[in-house]
């Protein structure tokens, strides 16, 4: 199933991306040996979030630039905490492509790139 995100009213918003290197977005990670929520191995806890982009707070468009500025409150990923994550946003038919300047990202820059698909109403 594709990621889905709304994009209506501006206010508090949360993202999750999940994308394990090697997996798709239908396969995930594989599941923790234990059904303890809390009974995760080190190396199962790390390999569930190596790939994961998982934030929350508010955004705000700028249409000048095309940009959706996410005012980042919580992330799996503390140093993005109090800061803005900006991404190019492009909208093509009833797609909207958000993409990342160049992040750090296992010791080389990578450019990200997600498409949302509006759903029939």
């Amino acid at each position: 199933m594709p990621p889905r995100r709304t994009f209506s009213v501006p206010g508090p918003r949360h993202h999750h991306g999940l994308l394990p290197r090697g997996a798709t977005h239908e396969a995930g990670p594989p599941p923790f040996k234990s059904a303890d929520l809390k009974g995760g191995l080190a190396q199962e806890a790390k390999d569930a979030l190596d790939g994961a982009a998982v934030y929350f707070g508010t955004y705000e468009t700028e249409e000048q630039t095309d940009t959706v500025c996410h005012h980042i409150t919580g992330s799996v990923f503390p140093n993005w905490i109090g800061t803005v994550q900006r991404r190019k946003a492009t909208v093509k038919g009833n797609r909207l492509v958000l993409s990342t300047e160049p992040l750090l990202m296992g010791g080389s820059e990578s450019v990200v790139v997600l498409e949302w698909q509006r759903m029939g109403r």
